[in-house]
């Protein structure tokens, strides 16, 4: 094979590969997979990092930019350090909260 057919053929391949890949209608791009993704680790570990946050009982999942917390807190004060860790993280569109506040057992 000549290097035009070569060009032509990976060129082909490439343009079916593309169309293969294209997202439905509401599906995530390749782009906002890798930047939630990006999001949710930043995330995750802001909240483990910081001493007054018990981060391990706060589960974190991000679509699109938009984060939403899931878990339990053992207080109102962590709560909102909590909220405002993740507003802090780059990327970060909007934050929606199902956090529980559960003082710890004495």
């Amino acid at each position: 094979m000549n290097k035009s057919v070569v060009k032509l053929v990976g060129s082909a391949a490439l343009a079916l590969s593309l169309v293969a890949c294209a997202n439905r209608p509401g599906e995530r791009t390749a782009g906002q997979v890798f930047d939630d993704s990006a999001i949710l680790a930043k995330t995750k570990s802001a909240l483990v990092k910081d001493p007054d946050i018990h981060g391990t009982s706060i589960d974190v999942d991000v679509n699109r930019g938009q984060v939403t917390l899931t878990g339990v807190v053992r207080s109102e004060a962590e709560r909102k350090k909590v909220l405002e860790t993740v507003w802090g993280v780059k990327g970060v569109q909007g934050v929606q909260t199902d956090l529980k506040v559960q003082p710890p057992n004495p």
